[in-house]
Order: C-alpha cells, then sequence, then structure tokens
C-alpha cells in the first residue's frame, strides 16, 4: 500500500462503482492542469539484496517505491487520454 493506505484490491472491487467519479476528477484536474500534492507522495524502502559480501556498498540495496494508489490510477486515465 501507498501513502493513502488504500489497497489496490479495494479500488478493483469497487471499480465499477467509483470509475465514473474517478474519471470526473480526472477531467477537472486535466483542466486545472496540476494533480493534488496528494497523489504526488511516494513511500520509498530500501531493502538489502540477499548474500552479499559487503553491505557498506550501495548495490547491496535495493530500493522499493510505493505510489499512491490514486496517483497511479489518475496516471493511467492520463496515459490511456493521451
Amino acid at each position: 500500500m501507498g501513502p493513502n493506505r488504500i489497497p489496490n484490491k479495494a479500488i478493483k472491487a469497487t471499480l465499477e462503482a467509483i470509475a465514473t467519479l474517478l474519471a470526473n476528477a480526472v477531467t477537472i484536474y486535466l483542466l486545472k492542469g496540476k494533480l493534488p500534492e496528494y497523489c504526488k507522495e511516494i513511500i520509498i524502502v530500501v531493502l538489502q539484496k540477499a548474500n552479499k559480501k559487503d553491505y557498506s556498498l550501495l548495490g547491496s540495496y535495493r530500493l522499493v517505491a510505493f505510489k499512491n494508489t490514486l496517483g497511479k490510477i489518475l496516471e493511467k486515465i492520463v496515459a490511456e487520454r493521451i
């Protein structure tokens, strides 16, 4: 889950009910030319890669980014419209 703590499963389960609302919201944001700040929030977690000899090297770690669920949906809708 991303910063808004909405699981992807919840969006998928309610998609038919919220699709029109999401499309209308995207239209408003596109007309304004600006996405809300909360859609841009990302949580980045640093994980150690397994079986590395030297964990003082940057290559021994992996970054995992968790994006805002609503932000991902807005990006997808915009990409489909383009």
